[in-house]
């Protein structure tokens, strides 16, 4: 079973190469052209688009199940609102915990 949940900035993560990384540093480094803008339903105002990107990441210290990965699912506001109780509230963080990997083609 697939699910997601959000997560904290600072949330351990490791790069490629084992070392300490974290989400929000991941955010800085998405490229413009992994950014997808997507609805995530009806609101009150007609439907709520937002630009979603995924990154492939590995979770200090949980290994994900055989045959599944952990994957950051991050949501930017299009039009983000500032206000003084969410000064930088436009991005949500979240990981999907197992996320199935495609199995390999079988061969014929």
């Amino acid at each position: 079973m697939s699910y997601v949940l959000a997560v904290p900035v600072d949330l351990p993560l490791l790069d490629v190469y084992c070392k300490p990384l974290r989400p929000d540093l991941v955010l800085a480094n998405i490229p413009n052209t992994a950014w997808e803008r997507r609805s995530a339903g009806d609101g009150s105002k007609g439907k709520r688009f937002y630009d979603w990107a995924t990154h492939t990441v590995t979770v200090k210290d949980q290994a994900p199940a055989e045959g599944y990965e952990h994957t950051l699912l991050i949501r930017r506001a299009r039009n983000p609102k500032v206000t003084k109780k969410t000064p930088t509230a436009s991005t949500r963080l979240s990981t999907s915990w197992s996320t199935p990997v495609p199995a390999p083609a079988s061969p014929r």
